[in-house]
């Protein structure tokens, strides 16, 4: 008995033994890069955010923080993501549960007849017994080389990288929604030009019919304008089909049908204009994207998969027993003389599977290289699309900016145009070159603004979120333990 206690003492002590590679972050380029180069000394600026708030809040407009919450709260794609990560955690508690000891409760009744032949007088004989026989059995996985503790690893990995898609998407759903919310206002603003063309149009051509008929012109100035204000009002309807969809798009966003937003109650050149964006942003922010984080997580998963197969080429000892009790008699059932139980210590060693246990932990390191390679990409990925972005607005501001002069020097030469026009010391031809300017700057105008947000957009996507280092500061991976609380 002492020998026994000592021999299952002693497998239990060693049981802490783990095989297989420790995760390690794999060393990328952007251990290098300290900070993007794609930003000017015009982007330094003193103004703080507050890292409290979503990214998305820091435009500062109420209705687009209204809609992202709608959306977050009914969207269908988030909820099916969700469901991934419900389904995460169960694998989780799976792997968990094979670790600890495994208790059945046997209750057992047997009832059985014989029949037996003895000398005369006696003759055949038939005996009826019932034998009665609860019991517990336990069972246990000494886990002697960390097989188990490697599969709750990787399948914890698991789920910390299903919640980082799920984030991912979040931050994806959240940026459509932004944009729908730029296109929608934009639209509105070009509908806004274009009536005031429209109306611009309507006197032209009352002015052109009284100068006509007093004789001052010929009728060819009449057709003329009365083409321009037709145009004019043909445009209305294609950009009221795209307002229209447009909204039809935000309500599936909001996971709402489409048409039960009729509109948004204000325009985009009524949002207060972006921050500059600080100078020197520094690459750790990285280490906050969704993205890269779930391609980390699946590579310390696969890291953990090696330790599970090459667990599974050395013995696997299981203890078990069976405690209980068993009589033919209800009274006598619990008495010790009824008392059994049985300890079975087994230990099962591989020897000859024709190579497939040596594959499998091939086949795992490889999986292993493969996901290293496409954390080292996404990596990659990642720093192009903050540079491409940074470049993007840096330029879509000098743009802007010569636009802004474009459309101010074009609204005045219509002006003066019109002003001679209607004085009858200026021709009409010119009065529609001058109006075709000033529009055609107006819509560039108009798209710009939009196109600067939606930089902006790309900007904070790339970066994973706002500019804050102070809340995002990068962590080793085994920091994320409770992906609840992330």
């Amino acid at each position: 008995m002492i020998r026994r206690d000592l021999l299952i003492t002693g497998l239990l002590m060693v049981s802490g033994c783990t095989v297989g590679p420790e995760y390690e972050r794999p060393a990328t380029i952007a251990n290098d890069l300290d900070a993007y180069s794609k930003q000017s000394e015009a982007q330094v600026t003193t103004q703080k955010t507050d890292p409290n708030i979503g990214w998305w809040e820091h435009f500062g407009d109420s209705v687009t923080s209204e809609l992202v919450k709608k959306a977050l709260a009914n969207n269908a794609d988030l909820h099916v993501r969700a469901s991934r990560v419900l389904q995460a955690q169960a694998l989780l508690a799976q792997s968990q549960g094979r670790k600890r000891p495994q208790v059945d409760l046997n209750l057992g009744s047997d009832r059985s007849s014989r029949s037996f032949v003895l000398p005369p007088p006696a003759g055949r004989v038939r005996t009826k017994a019932t034998t009665l026989s609860p019991s517990l059995s336990v069972r246990y996985v000494t886990d002697l080389f960390g097989r188990l503790r490697r599969a709750e690893k990787a399948a914890q990995a698991e789920v910390f990288a299903n919640l980082e898609n799920f984030r991912a998407l979040q931050h994806a759903t959240i940026a459509q929604v932004v944009r729908a919310r730029i296109v929608i206002a934009r639209l509105e603003g070009q509908l806004v030009i274009t009536r005031n063309n429209t109306k611009s149009w309507e006197e032209a051509v009352k002015i052109a019919e009284r100068r006509y008929q007093r004789g001052l012109t010929g009728s060819l100035e009449v057709h003329v304008a009365r083409e321009n204000l037709a145009r004019s009002k043909s445009e209305e309807p294609d950009l009221e089909i795209e307002w229209h969809q447009s909204l039809h798009s935000l309500d599936i966003l909001l996971g709402q049908a489409p048409g039960t937003t009729d509109g948004l109650p204000k325009t985009l050149k009524n949002l207060p204009d972006l921050s500059a964006v600080p100078l020197r942003l520094p690459v750790a922010l990285l280490d906050r994207r969704p993205d890269i984080r779930a391609q980390e997580h699946r590579l310390h998963a696969a890291t953990a998969r090696v330790g599970v197969n090459i667990a599974q080429m050395l013995p696997d000892i299981t203890l078990s027993g069976i405690f209980g009790y068993q009589s033919d008699k209800g009274e006598t059932l619990f008495v010790d003389s009824a008392y059994i139980y049985t300890l079975v210590l087994d230990a099962v060693q591989p020897l000859f599977r024709g190579g497939e246990l040596k594959a499998q932990v091939s086949e795992a390191e490889a999986i292993v290289q493969e996901r290293a390679a496409e954390y080292t990409d996404t990596i990659l990925n990642a720093l192009r699309e903050v540079e491409d972005a940074l470049i993007n607005e840096i330029k879509l501001q000098e743009r802007y900016a010569y636009l802004t002069v474009r459309f101010t020097e074009a609204q005045a030469s219509e002006k003066l145009a019109r002003d001679k026009y209607l004085k009858g010391i200026e021709q009409l031809a010119t009065v529609l070159e001058t109006e075709r300017s000033r529009r055609q700057a107006a819509d560039a105008l108009a798209i710009l603004h939009g196109d600067l947000w939606e930089a902006r957009v790309d900007l904070l996507l790339a970066l994973g979120g706002d500019w804050q280092t102070e809340k995002y500061a990068a962590r080793p991976i085994d920091a994320f333990n409770d992906p609840l609380a992330q």
